[in-house]
């Protein structure tokens, strides 16, 4: 890192002199090499060269039917992978894990790249899935604990947010491209896939292992079964300390939502209930993310503004209502409440980020975000079957409702226990 020299003061007898700052002491700080190299990893796992092709590549070698179950059952595979690869993370480090994460997916892209059979597309999703488990927990303890090193936490909701706006606008350009490569041969936007991971290979091989001391209070637990099975417990147990728990049930609740929303059926069946065929939903997912591309561009603004659980309390607000909306016939107007979801959810995985990142340990931090991984996917899994009957049944709306009336009942719920603590503590102690 490369440390500002700060600028000599002379004093001048019996004068006080007030000058502007200088360019120089107003300059962010500059980032751990580290960052550049998240960055590059960040976006390669962001392509969508895939995204809208890809049912048609697994329709040569499965029905519907095998499609929905087996998707079911993998995503539930690559769910229960969470925390344990976050606990692995933590033990073994996150260079390892994230090269670990990187080669997993090539691999496993590669064989679907060149399948020729059911079984072998099934075997390459499966590889693909460990290598998705490991990322979730590793990647963004990377990334704040390399901040941490070199004590500029304060910045990572600029990394993050930089993060994500770059990985935006490499999914937007990459699924135009995917696109275009399907039309050439329907292999393409596999192997393009797997390039695209490779990059990320290569960055994760070229970072370096954040240094944090852990102190005796706080050390790493040996590579053991039994300390496996401690880690696993100590990261999970993270998530209950005083300083997180006026923010879980809306994380629970927000991080799950979008999932349901952005995984699966629900999103291609709201546009539809809108009257939006495939071309407009097309160009709803690239005007979504341009708009959260701009919007994420001002976190660090908006964070610093609105504090960490205003800011959730909002975001919250805005996808509940949002799916409130859903549940009315609005036609075209259905436009902007897919827009307000995809918005919301966008910005509400850097914003819990945030928050969950500076009240952990390090020793736990991997664990810990990959369980909050396991949350967001919980109600995809508990409900999916359900949003399928509400859909074929045509009464989605019913289900967007539950939605938007759960989200509401969790901030109502939020704003009282938030309310009743403020209480409690203002109450004078009572006297000896």
């Amino acid at each position: 890192m490369r440390l500002v020299r700060p600028q000599k003061v002379k004093l001048v007898e019996t004068t006080t002199l007030h000058t502007a700052p200088s360019a120089a002491s107003t300059r962010l700080p500059s980032l751990p090499r580290n960052i550049r190299w998240y960055y590059l990893l960040e976006a390669g796992t962001s392509t969508g060269f895939i995204m809208g092709n890809w049912i048609f590549f697994w329709l040569r070698y499965m029905t519907y039917g095998q499609l929905g179950l087996i998707d079911g059952l993998i995503f539930g595979f690559g769910m229960f992978m969470e925390i344990p690869t976050g606990a692995l993370s933590d033990m073994l480090g996150k260079r390892r894990t994230l090269v670990a994460a990187m080669g997993c997916v090539v691999i496993g892209t590669l064989i679907m790249a060149t399948t020729n059979s059911l079984e072998q597309l099934v075997i390459g999703f499966l590889i693909q899935q460990i290598g998705w488990a490991f990322h979730s927990g590793a990647s963004e303890a990377f990334a704040y604990e390399s901040l941490k090193e070199h004590g500029l936490e304060s910045e990572y909701p600029r990394v993050i947010s930089r993060s994500h706006m770059i990985g935006t606008v490499v999914f937007i350009t990459t699924t135009l491209l995917g696109g275009g490569l399907y039309l050439l041969h329907f292999r393409l936007p596999h192997f393009a896939w797997a390039l695209a991971y490779g990059v990320s290979l290569i960055a994760a091989l070229l970072i370096r292992e954040p240094r944090i001391t852990h102190t005796a209070d706080t050390p790493l637990h040996p590579l053991s079964l039994g300390s496996f099975v401690r880690q696993i417990t100590d990261g999970v147990q993270q998530l209950r300390v005083p300083a997180l728990r006026p923010y879980m049930l809306l994380i629970f609740v927000v991080s799950g939502v979008y999932t349901l929303y952005i995984v699966g059926l629900v999103q291609p069946a709201l546009g539809v209930s809108f009257g939006f065929d495939a071309a407009a939903q097309s160009i709803i997912t690239v005007l979504s993310g341009i708009i959260s591309a701009g919007t994420l561009a001002m976190l660090p603004t908006l964070s610093r503004r609105l504090g960490d659980r205003r800011g959730l309390l909002l975001i919250a607000f805005g996808i509940g209502f949002a799916w409130l909306l859903a549940a009315f016939p609005l036609g075209a107007f259905g436009l902007a409440v897919m827009l307000l979801i995809r918005l919301a959810g966008d910005l509400s995985r850097p914003w819990i980020s945030m928050i969950v990142n500076q009240h952990i340990e390090s020793r736990a931090r991997a664990t810990a975000l990959s369980a909050i991984a396991l949350m967001s996917k919980i109600p995809y899994v508990v409900t999916a079957a359900i949003a399928g009957q509400l859909i074929e049944g045509g009464v989605l709306w019913a289900f967007n409702l539950g939605l938007g009336l759960m989200v509401m009942a969790a901030i109502v719920i939020a704003v009282v226990a938030a309310m009743r603590v403020r209480a409690e503590r203002s109450m004078p102690a009572p006297s000896s």
